[in-house]
């Protein structure tokens, strides 16, 4: 496939390239195999207009190192991500990585996880702001019609209603591709790459989340649980915080309020 002109300067694409290549390469030296699809890496974004540039690529593992895997069993790894990135302030404002963790005997592709990391800018209701959700959810691989990916079909995806969100730090692909290579690779692999990443990881977009940072401002004393999951703006604040005092002033209207605690006197 022909390369299309990217909508980002050559600098900032040749950044994922460099992460993707590096990745690749650490893969290929502990004995599996990194495939994509036929589409050069600068058709992988494009411009949304307004709402910034999408970036979306997909990546298979074949033959993934893994320790507990059964005998005769090869392990795949297929990782999807979707991104949405702001190139003025080269921020990011939504990141998801898909992954599926696939046991593969002759050539049949058994789902064994699925999950996938998943960040927005404004926060999601009732959703962590960095989390794992654990699904079984299978990755779309549509764009590899044309590769052998070592398999001929995947086996159906068990039923299963049960779906839970992780608290997590910032997984972007860079978090997700460095921990799959710390959880697989040999410590003399894994540190290597670890090196290739640290050397351009100033360079790839910051994630943006404002809505997190004021939270945290806001209660400098500790932390809380509740920090990590989607706050209402500052003005849908402060109405909820009225709306509350005025309703607590109109249940304690009538009633003795206590003394406040004495305070320590200096010197005991």
């Amino acid at each position: 496939m022909n390369s299309a002109r990217s909508p980002l300067p050559y600098d900032r694409v040749n950044v994922y390239e460099r992460l993707l290549n590096s990745f690749a390469s650490a893969v290929e030296e502990a004995g599996g195999e990194v495939r994509v699809p036929d589409v050069p890496l600068n058709n992988c974004f494009t411009s949304r207009g307004s709402a910034g540039v999408e970036f979306k690529r997909c990546l298979y593992l074949r033959d993934c190192p893994c320790k507990r895997k059964p005998g005769g069993v090869r392990m795949d790894i297929a990782v999807s991500v979707l991104e949405m990135i702001t190139p003025g302030t080269w921020s990011l404002d939504r990141s998801t990585v898909y992954i599926n963790y696939f046991l593969v005997t002759d050539r049949k592709a058994r789902l064994a996880q699925a999950l996938h990391y998943d960040f927005v800018r404004e926060g999601q209701e009732h959703h962590p702001f960095f989390h794992a959700h654990v699904t079984a959810q299978l990755v779309c691989l549509s764009e590899f019609r044309d590769t052998d990916l070592g398999v001929d079909r995947r086996e159906d995806t068990p039923e299963t209603p049960i779906e839970t969100r992780i608290p997590t730090s910032d997984m972007t692909i860079a978090s997700v591709l460095y921990c799959l290579a710390a959880d697989h690779l040999k410590p003399t692999i894994f540190e290597k790459f670890a090196k290739d990443v640290q050397a351009i990881e100033d360079k790839l977009p910051m994630l943006r989340f404002d809505s997190l940072r004021e939270s945290l401002e806001e209660h400098r004393d500790h932390f809380r649980s509740s920090h990590w999951f989607a706050h209402m703006s500052k003005k849908e604040q402060v109405v909820a915080r009225a709306g509350t005092r005025t309703s607590g002033r109109r249940q304690e209207r009538g009633k003795k309020q206590p003394s406040p605690p004495n305070k320590a006197k200096p010197g005991r």
